[in-house]
């Protein structure tokens, strides 16, 4: 199984601009990185890595703070989003995926965005999927 690590950050929040991933005890830099931080990592059920934070550009192309790696380069997500910088993510076991970042939750079906926020007044400070 393939795995990324964050290295240890002093501040509670950890941030990488280059993601490692290891296949087989190999490791390597992912294409580039990212323009500005990264804060969260997630693994969908199909082994894709997404990351998020507050980039704008994910190895050379535009991306709205989220991005997929596919094993070979970095995807945004099609479609726009209602909410500024990611700082949680969360991949359902059905392949949802969500994120939230200050008051903004949203899910990304693998097409479309829908923004989950009605209700939530305060910042979002963990997600988890069951």
């Amino acid at each position: 199984m393939n795995r990324a690590f964050l290295p240890a950050a002093a501040a509670a929040a950890a941030v990488c601009l280059c993601v490692p991933w290891s296949r087989a005890g190999a490791w390597t830099n992912l294409a580039g990185g990212f323009n500005h931080a990264a804060f969260a990592l997630a693994f969908d059920p199909q082994g894709g890595l997404y990351a998020a934070g507050e980039f704008t550009e994910a190895g050379g192309a535009p991306a709205n703070r989220i991005a997929r790696w596919n094993g070979s380069a970095w995807t945004p997500l099609a479609g726009e989003r209602a909410g500024g910088n990611v700082y949680e993510l969360a991949a359902a076991p059905g392949g949802a995926l969500y994120t939230a970042g200050g008051t903004d939750i949203e899910a990304w079906n693998g097409s479309a965005w829908t923004n989950l926020s009605a209700g939530i007044d305060w910042y979002v400070y963990a997600l988890a999927c069951d």
